[in-house]
């Protein structure tokens, strides 16, 4: 592979995409990557070099101003001409409407100032060193290569232990009202069904009958495909790299109807961090492919009606600590199969703490086709 330290060269891969490297991370509470003497640890300076940087929340412990600082000083010094963004449940005082509910008692009653603490991330300072920080919604880039793309990104997740950014698990924030699985149950249609509990029942397409709260209209909800290339979450969707050290899947099953739906060619999440890993969703186009599957040595069995097939793409711990990060190259110059945009989509879970919050976790850096301006 390319060395992790140096951008690659644009490749002309046809008159319509373009190779882009991208360097992903997630859930660094507040830890810059370690000295460059740690060289045990993948985590360690620098941050490999990338056209862009992905950053999907999780900032900070706590959402102090102090830590936004110290983390915006980290991205600045970041070798990328594009770092995108987002909050995750800890950046607590981002979360304007939660913090000023909460924040007093998070922080043991000295609160800051949540509009300083969003200006710095919006600042001109900020958008100088490229930092560019994200809301929920759509965003479109054009890059220096010649690349374009179209992200969607949301902060938000179920909710859990009151933190920020939360939604209840009946609430669909994803899909449209016009978009409802059969997966999800709909109060409306049901005498005996609320609408403030979830069931865990697990049905025979692999994802837990849901209840959707009715009335119920999401501000952003996900474009279908082709509008999206790159999806970033905090929180991982149902099944994907979302089992805690209890074995629960944790994950977000209207978000993964969403992906489904979507089908970007990178969706770039964090939140578990017991989760860190890679997968190759290949998507069913029929009822008859998510029956059956497809089974190899690398896959493991698909956990939605619309999944056809999951690669867990595995990486040897020794390199990953050489090169300072865990390397997938998915674009039409790797020499290997590239991502069929629309088929398949490359998900990544870059936490960078393990469960007990220490940076053990690489970064991710991926090489993928973009359009072409």
């Amino acid at each position: 592979m390319t060395s992790p330290g140096v951008p690659p060269a644009s490749a002309n891969n046809s008159s319509t995409t373009i190779k882009t490297r991208f360097c992903i991370i997630s859930d660094t509470h507040t830890q810059a990557p370690l000295p460059v003497q740690a060289v045990q640890d993948a985590y360690r300076e620098p941050l490999p070099a990338a056209d862009v940087l992905l950053h999907a929340g999780d900032i900070t412990k706590i959402g102090y101003l102090t830590e936004y600082e110290k983390m915006l000083g980290m991205l600045k010094a970041a070798d990328a001409e594009l770092k995108l963004v987002i909050a995750g449940n800890h950046d607590i005082s981002l979360d304007e409407e939660y913090y000023a509910k909460y924040g007093e008692t998070k922080h043991r009653f000295v609160t800051e100032d949540v509009k300083k603490c969003r200006q710095l991330w919006t600042s001109e300072e900020a958008k100088q060193a490229g930092v560019i920080y994200l809301e929920e919604g759509t965003n479109s880039f054009e890059l220096k290569n010649g690349a374009n793309f179209t992200i969607y990104t949301s902060p938000y997740t179920p909710e859990f232990c009151n933190f920020a950014f939360a939604y209840d698990h009946d609430i669909d924030r994803y899909n449209p009202p016009s978009h409802i699985s059969s997966n999800t149950a709909d109060p409306s249609t049901s005498a005996t069904t609320t609408t403030t509990t979830t069931t865990t029942t697990a049905t025979s397409t692999g994802i837990p009958t849901i209840k959707r709260r009715t009335g119920y209209t999401p501000p952003t909800p996900v474009p279908s495909h082709p509008q999206i290339d790159i999806m970033m979450t905090h929180g991982p969707p149902y099944g994907r790299m979302d089992a805690t050290t209890r074995g629960e899947n944790v994950g977000c099953p209207h978000l993964l109807r969403a992906v489904e739906r979507c089908r970007p060619r990178l969706h770039v999440f964090g939140h578990i961090h017991e989760g860190w890993g890679a997968e190759r969703v290949t998507w069913s186009n029929s009822s008859t492919d998510a029956e059956t599957g497809s089974s190899s040595s690398a896959s493991s069995a698909p956990a939605a009606a619309g999944i056809k097939n999951v690669q867990t793409l595995e990486q040897d711990r020794k390199e990953v600590v050489r090169n300072r990060c865990a390397q997938v190259d998915v674009s039409s110059s790797s020499g290997k199969d590239p991502l069929r945009f629309g088929q398949e989509t490359l998900m990544v879970n870059a936490s960078i703490m393990n469960v007990r919050y220490r940076p053990v976790n690489a970064p991710w850096l991926v090489d993928l086709d973009l359009p072409r301006s």
